[in-house]
């Protein structure tokens, strides 16, 4: 165990130079506030995945208190245990600020963790932990911490976050977003992969060994058995972001929607008719389906109580988000999952991408529209993810759940990106999310579909009164075949107040518009 205060601790910070570069995140101020208040006698718990500013939110924290006298630094090991750090609070009992780096290294940590707030935490002590195995903390803040932690979340980077730390662009997000890396955990698939199995499977796995005599691994305990747990719960991350690319493949065929393979396939190739044949054929997507199927016998003869158990973890660490409704029994459909680290996914479907590009399924396509083909699916995937980003963000923004209520439409035919809905008036507000800077009436298809408006209105009980379609380009000042077309990294920027805007004003359109149709005389058809 290393303990740091006085001189000491006030040299270990200012030696670190790249401190004063870093901007503090959102969460900072709350952390904080609660940090100094004086009546504060819980402790708290910064609650992440790695590479998500942890360690630099205490020290940016002791560097603002600047009484390195009343302040003591710990970092734990794993060698030590509870008891060890009890005597180097106590070794430094005139410090009434304890900050405790890496707590869940702790052997005994989730167990006996209520000692730092029934001890001292009630005796005026200001604590506040982070630790690797960031799960600890939540199994533990449901048991030994109920009720005397404050947990304080920094897996989710949304992109305005990630734009005013990093100064970085929406596609910088999309393709490597959800850490604070500088130099990116996301730009291959070996550092993605070592990331996922340290940060998230590894992260599960240890903090699950230390609950109780013998763990809290449920249906998971005969993969823990087999040592095979941290590569089942791998695989679960790697189905759902090969699900997630073969829908996007689906889309892509669902209208023989080749687009400009047509026009390469006439440029460059003899044989046209056959090469279009083949990407018309139900036969080439069934084979893309299959190269894309994870072939571990893990995850397919996995029991489906294991399944849940592996997804109900990652959606406790922050990883992934279950949107509700999504599932079907009756197609055998399974739920839509959304990463909240949009780098993760979009790393690890490019990687599939690549494997689909190389395979023999494609192999007698020209190479050029091989590479249109994978292009297409890219722009599809980056646009598919832009629609999670925004969907994602707008259900953890502050105050959007108090005003509105969020969902997508399918009814098979056809569908809204994202359809929210007033919950004072009862009306909604239907998005089409693009990943695209121009501006075409296409984009509007299903947004102007009245017999499919119509379905939604019917089946949701609520009026359309507002169309929206957000995109790259830029925010235009009057409605484009009647839809509100606003940039995507603007609307991210101020989401409930943006959307508020644009469902204000076209709530009065509407209104106008109605008032205006009531006022139609009646003529008789000659």
């Amino acid at each position: 165990m290393i303990t740091l205060t006085h001189d000491v601790l006030k040299k270990y910070i200012d030696n670190n130079k790249n401190l004063a570069f870093y901007r503090k995140r959102f969460c900072y101020g709350d952390m904080r506030d609660i940090f100094l208040n004086p009546h504060n006698q819980k402790v708290i718990s910064l609650y992440g995945l790695r590479r998500t500013g942890k360690t630099v939110l205490m020290q940016q924290l002791m560097q603002e208190i600047n009484d390195y006298d009343r302040m003591c630094f710990i970092q734990c090991q794993y060698s030590d245990d509870m008891m060890d750090l009890r005597s180097a609070i106590e070794d430094n009992d005139s410090c009434d600020y304890i900050f405790i780096d890496e707590a869940t290294k702790l052997d005994n940590f989730i167990n006996t963790a209520s000692v730092l707030s029934d001890i001292y935490a009630t005796a005026g002590k200001h604590i506040i932990m982070a630790g690797t195995d960031s799960l600890g903390f939540e199994i533990a803040s449901k048991d030994e911490l109920f009720d005397r932690s404050h947990l304080i979340h920094t897996t989710y980077i949304s992109f305005r976050e990630y734009n005013y730390l990093l100064g970085k662009s929406l596609d910088d997000y999309i393709m490597y977003g959800g850490t604070l890396t500088p130099d990116g955990t996301f730009y291959n698939k070996e550092i993605c992969d070592a990331y996922t199995n340290s940060a998230i499977a590894e992260n599960i796995q240890h903090s699950l060994e230390h609950v109780g005599r013998g763990g809290k691994f449920g249906p998971l305990l005969s993969f823990y058995a087999d040592d095979e747990l941290t590569t089942f719960l791998n695989k679960i991350i790697e189905l759902h972001n090969r699900t997630f690319l073969a829908k996007t493949v689906n889309r892509r065929f669902k209208s023989h929607d080749i687009g400009s393979l047509k026009d390469l396939v006439a440029k460059k190739s003899d044989n046209q008719r056959l090469i279009i044949e083949k990407l018309k054929s139900p036969e080439l997507q069934q084979q893309i389906m299959d190269v894309l199927k994870i072939k571990e016998p893990l995850v397919q003869t996995a029991d489906a109580r294991a399944v849940e158990a592996a997804k109900k973890w990652l959606e406790t660490l922050d990883v992934i988000y279950r949107l509700p409704g999504t599932a079907s029994q009756e197609t055998g459909q399974d739920e839509e999952v959304i990463f909240t680290q949009p780098g993760l996914r979009y790393c690890q479907v490019t990687a599939a991408m690549d494997l689909l590009k190389n395979s023999s399924v494609l192999s007698d396509l020209p190479y050029e529209v091989r590479n249109e083909l994978c292009q297409q699916l890219d722009a599809d995937v980056k646009g598919q993810l832009l629609e999670d980003i925004i969907f994602y963000q707008l259900a953890k923004e502050p105050g959007f759940s108090e005003k509105f209520s969020i969902s997508k439409f399918d009814d098979g035919s056809g569908e809204f990106d994202i359809a929210v809905m007033n919950k004072k008036d009862g009306n909604s507000c239907v998005i089409e999310v693009k990943h695209s800077d121009r501006a075409v009436e296409a984009q509007t298809r299903y947004l102007n579909d009245d017999d499919f408006c119509a379905k939604y209105e019917a089946q949701m009980k609520s009026q359309i009164v507002c169309k929206m379609a957000i995109y790259m380009g830029d925010s235009l000042p009057e409605n484009l075949y009647g839809v509100s077309y606003v940039n995507a990294e603007e609307f991210l920027t101020s989401p409930l107040e943006c959307l508020t805007k644009v469902y204000e004003r076209g709530k009065r359109c509407f209104t106008l518009e109605e008032s205006w149709q009531r006022k139609l005389p009646s003529f008789p058809i000659a």
